[in-house]
């Protein structure tokens, strides 16, 4: 089956830009492969690496004038007609789709719940076969407004992470210690301005700890401040934005993921971690979060408040055997239903059906 994956950005470290890589290496062991870039030039390792597993090689319109963009996308798909486009976020290749043969089928994945990812989304929609979303809010969201847009044309396909194994001893049986974990943007819609309350209740209530803090964002300066002590005591680290396979080996060091998130599509960083073994303490999300967790037996869903987390950390750290089970539990989810194995049969099912 000859396949085209259309991307507007190839950004390293990227959501969309990790998801759209680990997709094509899978795709390409039972399809032909070429993916197409629209918005901004691809780094030369970027296309050597992708070129790996792209049997029709890659494409990088970026350098075109807006307007002929398109024009170029439809000699390519004109020129080589894919059997099926599979669109991530890209508002071009949704406007192209009338000019195209009726054969084409055209599958987009909503990688978001913002009204962008569904205004793109849904860009000629008569003309899109399929849409893959990762939780039932986004499918929720494809559907509201829109009447032609039916629930058997949407397929629930959660993103899957790598397997990993937690072959290291966790921190808290060795030295005593709680080792907590936040990895996102450090926004006021990811809760993160409620994580120095977290810090001093920790420290209220005498329990040891090591909080790692992973990413960037505006209340960056706030946080820094606020923990000014504990960061000088190195209770606190903070560092900032960090290469993707550190942060994998950071989960495997971890025992808790704190993660007080208000808004989120889907939570890969709450799969990435329970696949480590983490234990999530997670906002709850109604069709979001609440899909991932299994509230109390592999994590916790909590209202964004530092007293409910501070509850769920101190009785984790009272029983090293629930915390200890809880975390097999984490894994054995993760590995069960979010795995890269279980999310690309889920994909090659859906393209069997489609074709």
């Amino acid at each position: 089956m000859k396949i085209d994956v259309i991307v507007s950005s190839i950004i390293p470290g990227g959501g969309i830009t990790n998801f759209v890589a680990q997709l094509c290496k899978a795709l390409s062991c039972m399809h032909s492969l070429r993916l197409i870039v629209t918005h901004e030039e691809v780094r030369k390792e970027q296309v050597v690496w992708f070129n790996i597993f792209l049997s029709r090689g890659l494409i990088d319109i970026s350098k075109s004038y807006k307007f002929w963009r398109y024009i170029q996308l439809i000699n390519i798909w004109r020129k080589d007609t894919p059997d099926c486009i599979i669109n991530n976020y890209n508002a071009v290749g949704q406007y192209v789709l009338p000019l195209l043969s009726k054969k084409v089928r055209n599958l987009h994945i909503v990688h978001g719940i913002t009204s962008d990812f569904k205004r793109v989304a849904t860009i000629n929609k008569a003309y899109t076969s399929h849409w893959v979303v990762p939780s039932r809010k986004t499918a929720e969201l494809i559907m509201t407004g829109n009447r032609s847009v039916k629930s058997e044309c949407i397929t629930l396909i959660p993103h899957g992470v790598e397997e990993v194994t937690k072959d290291t001893i966790p921190v808290h049986r060795l030295y005593n210690k709680l080792v907590l974990i936040y990895v996102g943007v450090l926004e006021e819609h990811k809760g993160v301005d409620i994580l120095p309350d977290v810090v001093k209740e920790l420290e209220r209530r005498n329990i040891s700890y090591q909080f790692n803090i992973i990413g960037e964002g505006s209340l960056r300066e706030r946080i820094s401040r606020n923990l000014a002590s504990e960061i000088a005591d190195g209770k606190v680290r903070l560092y900032g934005t960090i290469k993707h396979k550190e942060v994998l080996k950071m989960f495997t060091q971890s025992d808790i993921l704190v993660y007080p998130t208000r808004i989120d599509s889907f939570g890969l960083v709450i799969v990435e971690s329970m696949m480590a073994g983490c234990v999530p303490i997670v906002g709850r999300i109604a069709g979001v979060t609440d899909q991932i967790i299994d509230n109390t037996h592999d994590g916790f869903l909590v209202s964004v408040k530092a007293e409910d987390i501070i509850q769920k950390i101190y009785s984790l750290s009272q029983d090293t055997s629930l915390l200890k089970r809880m975390s097999e539990q984490a894994r054995y989810n993760a590995s069960a239903h979010y795995s890269l194995t279980v999310m690309i049969e889920a994909y090659n099912k859906l393209l069997t059906k489609l074709l």
